[in-house]
C-alpha cells in the first residue's frame, strides 16, 4: 500500500521496514512452523561445524579464520537427554520459521517492486540486529509459539550456533555480539562485481549518512525545537565502487560490556573484566589475546574508550568505572542451564515448554 501511494507522487521514496521477528520471544505460524520440525535434530555440535564450511566456501569469511570451539558452559548435543534433545530441537524450529517468515515478506517487497520496473534502481539495505539472544526469560511454556500467550526463548547454545564462527553473544561487544550481517543491493548504483565480500568495517551510525550521499541529501545542523548532536557516521558508498573507507574509531558499550576497535586492533572487555586485545586481521574470532604482548596498545585504546564514553557517547560514569573480577560473574545469571535435571525442573515451575509430538 505504501509503495503504490508512493509511486503517484512520482517522487523519490524511503520504506524502512523494522521486523520485530525473530526477537524473543520465539512467536511464530504454525505453518512455517512445521517446515524445521526435526530440522535441528542433528544438534548444534554437528550443524556450526556444516555452517563454518559453507561461510568460508562462500567466502564471506576468509581461509585463515579459526571456528571458536563449544564453551564449557555449553554440553555436547549428545550428552543431552531425549528429552531436553526434542525441546532444544522444537525452539530453534521455532526460530527458524521466524526468520522464514521474514523471508517472505521481504520477497513480497522484492516481487513488487520488479513488477513496477523499480528494482534496477532501488537501494536496498538489509542489516541485521546485534547477535543471537543467549537468555532463557521463561513465560507462557506450556503454549505452543504460535500461541500469543508462549514466551519460548531460543537458549545460549542456539545462540552460540547463530553467531558461528564467533564468541559470545547479544549485549556483549565480542564479535558475537557486534557483527551484524549486511546485504547492500543497487544494480545501477554498485560497481562492484555481484557477490562481492566488503570487509572494511562500518556501524549503524554509518547508514544515514549514506543515504544522504546516495541520494544528493543535505544533513542539518540544526532544527527547529530540537538541539542535534553531529551525526558520528561516515558514508560508506565510496565501497560501491571499490574504494577503501577512511579508519577511525568505533566505540561500543552496552551496560558493562565494552569495546573500541581502531583499524585491525579491538579493544574489549566481557561484563567489566579486564581488558582484552586482539588483531582482526589475522583472528576475527578473538581467540589469542594480545593484551600482554602489546600493553601499549591496549593503553592507548583504554584511553581513547573513555574519552569517547565520556565525550562522545554520553556514558553514565557508574558504566564506565572498571570493575574488580570479584564483582560480576562473567557467566551471565540468565544464560541457559544444561544440566540434566533443568528441563524437569522448569516444567515442573510450568516455565518452559512441553514439546508434544509433532509440536501440535
Amino acid at each position: 500500500q505504501f509503495l503504490s501511494e508512493a509511486r503517484e507522487t512520482n517522487q523519490p521514496w524511503l520504506l524502512y521496514m523494522a521486523f520485530n521477528a525473530p526477537h524473543s520471544p520465539l512467536h511464530c505460524l504454525e505453518e512455517d512452523y512445521d517446515k524445521y520440525q526435526g530440522i535441528y535434530d542433528a544438534g548444534w555440535d554437528s550443524i556450526r561445524n556444516v555452517r563454518f564450511r559453507k561461510q568460508v566456501e562462500m567466502g564471506l569469511l576468509e581461509d585463515h579464520v579459526r571456528l571458536s570451539p563449544r564453551p564449557d558452559y555449553i554440553p555436547p548435543w549428545e550428552s543431552l537427554s531425549g528429552e531436553r534433545r526434542e525441546m532444544e530441537s522444537a525452539r530453534m524450529a521455532a526460530y527458524a520459521a521466524m526468520i522464514d517468515r521474514v523471508d517472505q515478506e521481504l520477497g513480497r517487497v522484492l516481487e513488487d517492486l520488479e513488477k513496477a520496473g523499480e528494482l534496477e534502481n532501488t537501494f536496498i539495505m538489509l542489516l541485521s540486529d546485534n547477535g543471537g539472544s543467549p537468555f532463557e526469560r521463561h513465560r507462557g511454556g506450556n503454549y505452543q509459539p504460535w500461541n500469543p500467550e508462549s514466551g519460548w526463548r531460543v537458549g545460549t547454545a542456539w545462540a552460540w550456533l547463530s553467531n558461528t564462527p564467533f564468541r559470545n553473544y547479544k549485549q556483549n561487544q565480542f564479535e558475537g555480539g557486534i557483527t551484524s550481517p549486511a546485504v547492500v543491493y543497487w544494480p545501477s548504483g554498485i560497481k562492484m562485481p555481484e557477490g562481492s565480500v566488503i570487509r572494511d568495517p562500518a556501524h549503524f551510525i554509518d547508514v544515514l549518512p549514506t543515504l544522504a550521499d546516495i541520494t544528493g541529501s543535505d544533513m542539518p545542523d540544526s532544527w527547529p525545537g530540537r538541539e542535534l548532536n553531529p551525526v558520528e557516521g561516515i558514508s560508506i558508498a565510496p565501497t560501491f565502487a571499490g574504494t577503501a573507507l577512511e579508519e577511525r574509531p568505533l566505540f561500543f558499550q552496552f551496560q558493562r560490556d565494552r569495546a573500541i576497535r581502531e583499524g585491525d586492533w579491538k579493544l574489549v572487555s566481557l561484563r567489566g573484566h579486564a581488558w582484552e586485545l586482539y588483531n582482526m586481521a589475522n583472528d576475527r574470532t578473538e581467540m589469542t589475546d594480545l593484551v600482554d604482548r602489546h600493553p601499549e596498545i591496549a593503553l592507548r585504546l583504554s584511553d581513547l574508550w573513555y574519552e569517547m564514553a565520556e565525550n562522545v557517547d554520553g556514558t553514565p560514569l557508574f558504566m564506565r568505572n572498571v570493575l574488580s573480577p570479584d564483582e560480576v560473574e562473567k557467566l551471565h545469571p540468565e544464560w541457559s542451564d544444561y544440566s540434566q535435571d533443568a528441563v524437569r525442573k522448569l516444567q515442573a515451575g510450568g516455565k518452559i515448554m512441553s514439546v508434544e509430538k509433532n509440536g501440535k
